[in-house]
């Protein structure tokens, strides 16, 4: 005698069955599964789009920092004062200045 389950099964149409099993489920839930699938087309124009904004991302880094070098100059390349800065920004102690920061912010 054959298991109780497989008695109702019958020889139809594979296809027909899984859509009976899929009409089975609620609408709502079926569209909101459907909703998390992607193409490959859709994939592939994702990451066109993100390179193509990597891209403009970086050209509009490289205009900044030109505009800021050409047009924001503090000091001319050649003035006293920047020299005096660059000098005293190489013979800074950072180890010294954080201990001081940290002696600063604890009192």
């Amino acid at each position: 005698m054959p298991p109780t389950n497989l008695k109702s099964r019958s020889l139809s149409d594979p296809w027909d069955q899984m859509r009976a099993a899929l009409d089975a489920f609620p609408s709502e839930y079926l569209a909101s599964l459907n909703s998390f699938e992607t193409s490959t087309s859709d994939v592939m124009e994702e990451a066109c789009t993100q390179e193509r904004l990597r891209l403009y991302n970086d050209e509009l880094k490289l205009k900044m920092e030109r505009f800021f070098e050409e047009e924001c100059r503090v000091f001319t390349p050649d003035d006293p004062g920047l020299l005096a800065l660059e000098d005293a920004l190489q013979t800074m102690d950072l180890k010294t200045l954080d201990s001081d920061l940290d002696s600063v912010t604890t009192t």
